[in-house]
Order: C-alpha cells, then sequence, then structure tokens
C-alpha cells in the first residue's frame, strides 16, 4: 500500500483520510503501526541514483507527521502558557527599536531568515493570508537578493510585529480546521484533507523559519520590556489530565523563576514547531554520511527495572571509586580523613533529634521543655552553626518578653532550623525506609539509548540484556535503533536541533 506512495504523497494522504482511528482518535492509534509507515517513509530511495533524496523524504514524511500528529500541536496552541505568551505579544502596539539588541548574527540563523523570505513572504504578499507590510516586502526583497542580511529594521520591525501575529494565527487555525475535521461524523473527501495538512504545513514552516532566524531573536529583545507573563491563579499546563505537556511545564516554571522572558517566548515558539524541527532532524540522520544502513527499524524499547539494593551511605566511605582516599599517611597529610567525616556524621546524628523535639514542645506550649533541648544542643552537638543557633534560641527563650508559648517569631524560627537540617535528616529517613518497597522506578530512559546508540565497546551488555521491547516494526531490523519510551510523537517534541529544511513550496 505504502510502495506505491508518489513525490507529492497523494496516495499517502489518501489512506489517511479513511484511516479514522489512524487519523482521528490519537489515543488508540497503534504505534508499531506509526513506526512501521515512518521506518517505510524514511527508507525510501530514488530509483534513478538509488540514493535516499532528503528533499523528497522530507515531503513524503511532513504529511504523515502533521497528518498524524496535529491533535497535540492543536493542544499545545490551546495551553493556558500559549494563550498568556500570544496575548501579551498581541496587547503590543509599539515600543523603541535598538539596534544594540542585535546580536552578531550567525550564518544558520541569516539563512533561515532568507529561506523564510523566498519560500513564504514574497511568495504570499498580496495573498490575504498576512496584512500589507510594505516596508517589510521593501527589505525581503534586500533580502532575497542578497543585498542585505536584516530582515529585520527599524524601518520594517513594526510590520514584522504584525506579520508575525497573522503567521501564529494562521498556523492556529491551519489546526483548528484539521481538528474540526476529527470530529465530523463522516470522512472528509481526500481533497479537503489534503488541502488542510497543506495549509498546516505552510504555516508550520513559516514559523520554523522563523524560530530559527536572525529576525525573531532581536525582535524579542526589543520587546523584552514590554513582555509579560502574569497568570492570575496557579496555572494548570495540561489540557488532558491523561496527558502532562512536561516541556510547556517547564517553560511556565522558568518564568516563574525570573528567568529571561525573550528566551522563554523563544522557547515557546520552538516548541509549537517541534515536530517541524524533528523532521528535518529524522532525515538529516538517514542522509547524512555517516547512516550507511539499507533499512530502517524503528522500535520502541522499555527501560528495564533497576536494582532495587541501594548502597547503605555509611559503605560510601569505604569504597575509593567514590571518596578517594590518600595514598597513605606517611605520603601526604590528608587533613580530613574519609574516617572523620563518617565520624563526624555518626555524632551530629545523635543530637539531630532534638530539633524535632524542640518544635515539638513548642506547639503544645511547653517553654521549659524547648529550653532542655536547646541546651542539649548547645553542650552536646558537633555543628558548630547548629550550636549558634542553639545559643540564639536560648537568648530568645529566656528572655522576659517571650512568656507567651505562641511567639510567632521563635515558632517561624524553629520551624525554619528544622528544613536547615533536612540534609542530616534524610540520613536517618534512609534508614527508616525500605528502598524495595518504596521505590518502583525504571532505569532513566537517556541511559537506556545511550547504551544502544554507542559503540559497543562503550554500551552497557546488562541493559541490553535487559532491555525489554513493546512495539516493534517487523519489517526492517538494523544494530543502531532509534528508539524512545514514548509515543514517536512525543520523542518528535523534544528535538530542537534540525537540519537545512526543503521548500515547503515544492509541495504544490
Amino acid at each position: 500500500m505504502l510502495g506505491n506512495v508518489g513525490e507529492d504523497c497523494n496516495n499517502l494522504i489518501a489512506v489517511h483520510a479513511h484511516q479514522c482511528p489512524l487519523l482521528y482518535n490519537r489515543s488508540s492509534q497503534t504505534v508499531a503501526t506509526h513506526l512501521w509507515i515512518v521506518g517505510e517513509l524514511l527508507s525510501m530511495k530514488e530509483p534513478t541514483t538509488g540514493k535516499r533524496d532528503p528533499v523528497k523524504l522530507s515531503n513524503r514524511l511532513l504529511p504523515h507527521v502533521v497528518a498524524t500528529c496535529f491533535p497535540k500541536m492543536h493542544r499545545r496552541l490551546k495551553q493556558p502558557v500559549s494563550r498568556l505568551f500570544f496575548d501579551s505579544l498581541e496587547s503590543i502596539t509599539a515600543w523603541e527599536f535598538d539596534e544594540n539588541e542585535r546580536d552578531p548574527p550567525k550564518e544558520e540563523d541569516i539563512e533561515n531568515d532568507w529561506q523564510f523570505v523566498v519560500s513564504y513572504l514574497l511568495p504570499t504578499e498580496g495573498s490575504g493570508s498576512i496584512r500589507d507590510v510594505p516596508n517589510l516586502i521593501k527589505q525581503a526583497k534586500l533580502v532575497r537578493d542578497r543585498r542585505d542580511k536584516m530582515l529585520y529594521t527599524k524601518e520594517s520591525c513594526l510590520e514584522f510585529h504584525g506579520m508575525l501575529l497573522d503567521v501564529i494565527k494562521d498556523f492556529r487555525e491551519s489546526l483548528v480546521a484539521l481538528h474540526i475535521t476529527k470530529r465530523e461524523p463522516k470522512s472528509p473527501s481526500t481533497q479537503d484533507f489534503k488541502r488542510k495538512v497543506a495549509r498546516t504545513m505552510v504555516c508550520g514552516y513559516a514559523l520554523q523559519r522563523l524560530a530559527k532566524g536572525a529576525a525573531l531573536k532581536m525582535h524579542l529583545k526589543n520587546l523584552g520590556p514590554l513582555l509579560r507573563y502574569r497568570p492570575k491563579t496557579t496555572i494548570s499546563t495540561q489540557e488532558e489530565p491523561e496527558e502532562r505537556d512536561e516541556d510547556f511545564e517547564t517553560i511556565h516554571e522558568s518564568v516563574k523563576r525570573g528567568d529571561s522572558l525573550a528566551m522563554s517566548y523563544l522557547d515557546w515558539f520552538r516548541l509549537l514547531i517541534a515536530h517541524f524541527d524533528a523532521v528535518d532532524i529524522l532525515v538529516g540522520y538517514v542522509t547524512g554520511v555517516h547512516f550507511r544502513y539499507e533499512a530502517i527499524s524503528i522500535e520502541i524499547v522499555v527501560p528495564p527495572p533497576v536494582d532495587r539494593g541501594l548502597l547503605p551511605w555509611e559503605d560510601l566511605f569505604h569504597d575509593s571509586t567514590l571518596f578517594p582516599t590518600c595514598p597513605s599517611p606517611s605520603e601526604i597529610d590528608c587533613g580530613t580523613t574519609n574516617d572523620d567525616i563518617l565520624k563526624f556524621l555518626y555524632t551530629a546524628l545523635e543530637t539531630l533529634s532534638q530539633f524535632e523535639r524542640a518544635q515539638e514542645a513548642w506547639s503544645r506550649g511547653d517553654k521549659n521543655g524547648t529550653i532542655e533541648c536547646f541546651q542539649h544542643l548547645k553542650r552536646a552537638s558537633n555543628v558548630k552553626s547548629w550550636v549558634k543557633c542553639a545559643e540564639r534560641m536560648l537568648l530568645k527563650l529566656n528572655d522576659s518578653n517571650n512568656d507567651n508559648p505562641s511567639d510567632e517569631e521563635i515558632a517561624t524560627e524553629i520551624k525554619s532550623v528544622c528544613k536547615s537540617t533536612m540534609f542530616f535528616a534524610a540520613l536517618v529517613n534512609d534508614k527508616k525506609t525500605s528502598f524495595e518497597s518504596s521505590f518502583s522506578g525504571t532505569l532513566h530512559c537517556e541511559a537506556c539509548l545511550a547504551s544502544l546508540l554507542c559503540e559497543t565497546s562503550l554500551a552497557s551488555k546488562d541493559i541490553l540484556a535487559r532491555m525489554k521491547v513493546s512495539q516493534v516494526s517487523t519489517h526492517f531490523y538494523h544494530p543502531n535503533l532509534i528508539s524512545c519510551e514514548r509515543d514517536l510523537d512525543q520523542l518528535l517534541e523534544y528535538q530542537s536541533v534540525a537540519a537545512q529544511r526543503v521548500n515547503i513550496f515544492s509541495l504544490s
């Protein structure tokens, strides 16, 4: 069925338009089928040369990715994070153009701006897809003719902003159109579905070029002081209960930490077009000079459970590979030895419980009991900061003005002191908790992938022996597996580095 797919993917699109479980109900799609299709498309070679053509492979793979993964793209644009970012951009109508905000552009950034100009901006001039932008068009023609490298200038910046908003809206509307198609009781016509997929591809390509170009980076830096991200309440970044979008959560948390808003907005743009980047990465990989396999197998692997045994922390000090020891006392003065550190920790743990007892005593109004705990700490603790803390607390507790056992100041300070002992408390809790009964995780996915993709001499044979495969494409196999423990469209979302893309308008 897929062997007859033409260069313009007519047959593939026709297949998609009539396979509702594959297209319209992403949760019930067979992962193995999806991976098999991707492997088949990437394996295709041109009859005349016998080689994989990167342009034609992209033209075959991208329609499949858009047709299959558009629900995820649509959900991302509906995320509260996306709405806040877009609303903030749309609210900005004027700003001061600052040439000093322009970083020295990289050649690949300049090339991405050029691709955007020649493949999208100038071909769509007057089509109604974007507003009238005469100054931007004038500058774009200079960029097209290689007479200027900068698309974003003082004269074109306002129109660039309006054009950017139009492209985002067009991309969003194209995904909404596909989403509505998903809900239709009957399958759409092949031509109608093709048009909707093609529109999403064109808009996504435009955003992809902008997100990787120099113009958008400078624009966001110019807007930096005006950018806003102020959710009124704690924001939930998952559109559906069964699916967390960890990438969007990361952006949300980075903004809350006070990271650069301009960089957060750029990360947001790149997440929106992550599926398009993934096509570039896969095509670039299989057409690269280091890829010599005739066929491609894509598999999903399940990380194996790790050893549930946990090395007691005391034993770490006797392992020279983790805590190096001195060659010999006669050769070098080691100062503090591993035995000294271990003794220090043991002694500290003997007085640790006094903090918790002091908090409990104060909470029940037992001032004398609280004082006794801090007196014991002052007398017996070997941790200097704990002794100083005990001295400070004793001064406050013995102050005649602090007879009220509900004094909020003392309660707050005792609570703060208890939190500062979390490291030592973790050592104690480790003894109380059964690691075997509390841990049910598996080996980290990156460790699994590294063991599969590295050279044989470096691969972990133990990991390879324990690896479990949950979905396998049965047509081909080769040693260098492209693998991940998640669904492929989630794998695609985490990619951020792309090879040169094709001119999307060649699809028409």
